[in-house]
């Protein structure tokens, strides 16, 4: 195919039905299916282990459930794919319908008896993954190393150190970026290249992209060529990045209700009715 554009399998539906929830199956039969039990699904072209960074920004803000086949690859794609989308989709959902047979999928399951009502009670009682639980398999296939970050590669005779870049990074912060009117999601990276060590920020939304990498680090920082390596190196940061603090900056100034209280926020923070509130981040007392 070259350079053709791939797309998600009947992209203008789910994209024009923007409040239902998406499934994502391993190929379009079982999408096809789904539509036929009016739930709104989508794939991604070539089958398993082949989805792309371009396909997260479709699931931007949506609740996304994954229906993995019944076997390791099954389950390795889907958390691959929910890996992605952290920080992207607004949920994301990994479900495994019960008593399905070997390498089975969602319309195996159909067929000996499952509905669409008893799938639906299943997305309910499930809790979102976090990125701890999209990359529980992965903890030690990466490594952060002086050199960069090497992925250990699985052969049949043990590991292989493969060299992904010639940098480390983690996400060290899940911030939401409140500017009054909507709330955006970004990533604090801290990273280390050639012995320098930066943070930054970079929206959630472009993570899997990874043109952050020359934006932020520059002409010195290489991410090596070959297959999968950009897809390993994406999901090498997620592994890596052991404790992720949640927090909201206020990017905005003017009176505010934060917690119930209402407050006054400015460049250094932000002020109530006894004087300084701490713990309130605004863009310039997070610089300092």
């Amino acid at each position: 195919m070259g350079d053709t554009r791939r797309v998600l399998h009947r992209l203008p539906e789910f994209l024009e039905r923007r409040e239902e929830t998406v499934f994502i199956c391993e190929g379009e039969k079982d999408v096809n299916r789904l539509f036929a039990e009016d739930l709104l699904a989508t794939t991604n072209p070539h089958g398993g282990g082949k989805w792309r960074a371009e396909f997260n920004a479709f699931l931007a803000d949506r609740d996304v459930v994954i229906l993995p086949d019944n076997d390791e690859p099954g389950r390795r794609h889907a958390l691959e794919v929910a890996a992605q989308l952290q920080g992207v989709a607004r949920t994301v959902k990994l479900i495994e319908p019960p008593d399905l047979p070997p390498k089975g999928d969602v319309s195996d399951w159909l067929d000996q008896g499952g509905s669409r009502d008893a799938l639906l009670r299943l997305v309910e009682d499930a809790d979102p993954l976090t990125i701890a639980e999209t990359t529980e398999e992965e903890d030690d296939a990466y490594e952060a190393t002086p050199r960069g970050i090497v992925w250990n590669r699985p052969s049949r005779d043990g590991p292989v150190p493969v060299l992904l870049s010639n940098f480390a990074a983690d996400i060290r912060a899940d911030i939401a970026l409140d500017d009054g009117a909507e709330s955006r999601r970004h990533f604090e990276i801290h990273s280390v290249l050639l012995g320098r060590e930066q943070s930054f920020l970079v929206p959630a939304c472009r993570f899997g992209t990874l043109d952050w990498v020359s934006e932020h680090l520059g002409a010195q920082a290489i991410v090596y060529p070959g297959q999968g390596k950009r897809e390993h190196l994406r999901c090498a940061v997620q592994v890596l990045s052991r404790e992720v603090e949640s927090r909201t900056v206020f990017a905005h100034t003017g009176w505010r209700d934060v917690a119930g209280d209402w407050v006054y926020l400015h460049g250094g923070g932000a002020l109530g009715k006894d004087g300084p509130i701490a713990g309130v981040e605004t863009p310039c007392n997070r610089c300092g």
